[in-house]
């Protein structure tokens, strides 16, 4: 009874070993190459870029999953999604990071009048958490032109806490931009 599949010599073992050799050597780099270089991709866009994913059922934005980019950008123009870490704005929100559209510039005119919300004239909504918050909507009101190094921030939701209730940001604050994925 023959178990070798060859006739047994040195140079028939030899030959029917070496495309196995190759084989698991092959394997063997590609174990250990392959997870290398995925660590050092994804660590390296980790560093740039993250999921932001919104657990919220009522959003203030109307995306659930943001791509931010991290770092300030070099310009902020209206519409623009940025992230800042909340400061002052209590009610949990003071250290959280925050995702909100960009509805006022340096230069734009913020009028809060009679629970309603204009930017340079247009008007963009009520002042829905005012009785929420526990003050009548007068104590929000305002009439003034954005400074430079500020930022007016609002969510899209109508009932989002934003800049209508608790101010401006810095432009220096902004930590990210962000992209809706969907």
């Amino acid at each position: 009874m023959k178990i070798c599949p060859f006739k047994y010599n040195s140079a028939s073992v030899s030959e029917w070993m070496k495309p196995r050799w190759r084989i698991l050597l092959l394997a063997s780099i590609l174990l250990i190459v392959i997870p290398i270089i995925a660590h050092v991709v994804v660590s390296g866009l980790s560093k740039h870029y993250y999921i932001g994913v919104s657990g919220q059922k009522a959003s203030c934005l109307p995306w659930s999953v943001i791509l931010i980019s991290r770092g300030k950008p070099a310009t902020i123009q209206r519409g623009d999604i940025v992230e800042f870490i909340g400061r002052n704005m209590g009610h949990g929100f003071d250290g959280q990071h925050i995702t909100k559209l960009v509805a006022g510039l340096p230069g734009d005119h913020i009028l809060i009048r009679k629970g309603q919300l204009f930017v340079n004239g247009h008007y963009w909504d009520d002042l829905w958490l005012a009785e929420k918050l526990g003050k009548p909507v007068e104590a929000f009101e305002a009439d003034y032109i954005v400074p430079p190094g500020k930022l007016f921030v609002l969510g899209t939701y109508y009932r989002s806490y934003d800049s209508r209730y608790w101010g401006m940001i810095d432009e220096s604050e902004v930590i990210g931009t962000g992209t809706p994925l969907f």
